[in-house]
């Protein structure tokens, strides 16, 4: 198995960098009440989280899958 991509040449990278723009936005926009940057927040905070599991389980897989390499030799 190669090497797993560096963050910044991953869709993942780019899908959360534009959800975390959108939701920078959404916030901004005026409103009577505060649901729009609570969900704002909310819609951010999943991007990054689901970015950093997402990039924890290709690296945890490309050690599983070296170690597995290792073992066959």
């Amino acid at each position: 198995m190669t090497e797993p991509k560096p963050g910044p040449k991953t869709t993942e990278f780019w899908v959360t960098v534009a959800l975390i723009v959108l939701a920078t936005i959404a916030g901004m926009i005026p409103a009577d009440s505060p649901w729009g940057k609570i969900i704002a927040a909310i819609l951010a905070g999943s991007a990054v989280l689901g970015y950093n599991v997402s990039r924890g389980l290709v690296k945890a897989n490309n050690k599983t899958s070296d170690s597995k390499k290792e073992n066959d030799k």
